[in-house]
């Protein structure tokens, strides 16, 4: 029912390229030309300015998009509503998690959201949050949840989950006796890290950089893929880590890890949402408004 030349607007507004809107789409240039010359013959404005190499929305764009969204967003809460109404939330929905979310916020998420909603059928990739925004960018999953710090014009990221990363230790480790440290410190203590791509390696990094704190200046022991990794080398060695607070909190009631405060520095973070700008799924609404409204329990 919605206009498909709002969803080849946005695409095109988004990427800063036809091109880009054309794979994105999966449909030709030509046909992404014709569909924006269509909607400026209607209004008898330009709303892109093609003008060298560069794809810039005019004035009249900026306005055309801000309201394009609205009706694409307005169509997205009808068909959810219809959907409601006749329980018609069937077929099937792919999710994409980064690690940690994969492993210590989502499952007992998606055992309540299956009961809920049995005639959906889920399926659930995992990867750092780079790999996961490049198989929704590929449309190998209808929705990605990912941390970190987010660059991609093509996805719209929504927040739904608040996290903190916090340095830990081993209780009976060297540093165990340690409560708080400054923040020069990290610069002698061997460390262990999430690998490259991941987004909480992107949020530790900028944090530190803004204290002015730089990763090749620290005591890297060795990179690591996912938390339980972290966890298990921290076990058997005198060394510390930044790892989420929702990863360790078994070991804290456990006393088998610590967390060593530090001064004058919080790491905090969102755990977000991403979709594509004007992709319609009512599925992934519906998943969407389950995890808001359950997220207090998570």
């Amino acid at each position: 029912m919605a206009d498909f030349r709002l969803k080849v607007f946005i695409s095109v507004a988004k990427n800063k390229s036809f091109t880009k809107a054309a794979n994105e789409l999966h449909i030709t240039q030509p046909a992404i030309s014709k569909h924006i010359r269509e909607l400026e013959s209607a209004y008898n404005i330009r709303l892109i300015d093609r003008s060298g190499q560069n794809t810039i929305l005019t004035n009249a764009g900026e306005i055309f998009l801000s309201h394009a969204e609205k009706i694409i967003d307005s169509y997205n809460e009808l068909q959810f509503e219809m959907n409601r109404i006749n329980n018609n939330f069937v077929g099937k929905l792919s999710i994409g998690a980064s690690t940690t979310i994969g492993q210590y916020v989502i499952p007992s998420l998606l055992a309540q959201f299956m009961k809920t909603y049995p005639d959906l059928k889920v399926e659930l990739i995992n990867g750092n949050s780079r790999e996961i925004e490049k198989a929704l960018l590929e449309q190998r999953i209808d929705i990605g949840m990912v941390e970190g710090i987010h660059k991609e014009q093509a996805i719209k990221y929504t927040p739904f989950l608040d996290d903190e990363i916090v340095l830990v230790t081993r209780s009976n480790s060297i540093f165990g006796d340690i409560e708080s440290i400054d923040i020069s410190k990290l610069l002698v203590m061997p460390i262990v890290l999430r690998e490259f791509g991941s987004g909480s390696l992107e949020v530790i990094n900028d944090c530190l950089s803004k204290k002015g704190i730089s990763l090749d200046n620290m005591d890297i022991l060795l990179h690591l893929g996912n938390s339980e990794s972290i966890k298990n080398f921290l076990r058997k060695s005198d060394c510390v880590a930044f790892i989420s607070v929702r990863a360790i909190i078994n070991e804290l009631k456990s006393g088998a890890l610590k967390i060593i405060d530090i001064e004058d520095l919080t790491i905090e973070r969102s755990f977000k949402f991403c979709t594509l700008h004007g992709a319609v799924n009512p599925n992934v609404d519906i998943f969407q408004r389950f995890t808001l409204s359950h997220n207090k329990k998570l």
